[in-house]
């Protein structure tokens, strides 16, 4: 019993110390990011990614950020970086035009 109790204390404080903070980027309830196709042709396609924010968890002098079901850049030396991917197929072409958008949301 007094092993159970030590091991519950134990996961009360590191889950205390090493808490998540949530960075909202958009008003949502959702905590990991959206995807959305909205045209797929032979020549065409458009989707959309929306990131509703991200954890941060403070480590010593920095944070270290994560996006939920996400991987992250961690080579050695360098800052580690969140990654979203998403696949899609390209259709056949000579030339590839790639646009990309982003929209801030201030409160």
């Amino acid at each position: 019993m007094k092993n159970i109790l030590n091991i519950l204390i134990a996961m009360l404080i590191s889950s205390t110390v090493f808490s998540q903070d949530w960075i909202e980027f958009t008003a949502s309830e959702a905590t990991v990011p959206s995807y959305n196709l909205s045209k797929s042709l032979d020549t065409v396609v458009e989707f959309d990614i929306m990131v509703p924010g991200m954890f941060s968890t403070e480590i010593d002098s920095f944070n270290r950020v994560q996006i939920k079901e996400h991987l992250k850049l961690d080579s050695v030396g360098y800052p580690e970086m969140p990654i979203i991917s998403y696949f899609v197929a390209i259709p056949e072409c000579d030339v590839l035009t790639l646009k990309f958008h982003y929209w801030t949301h201030s409160k």
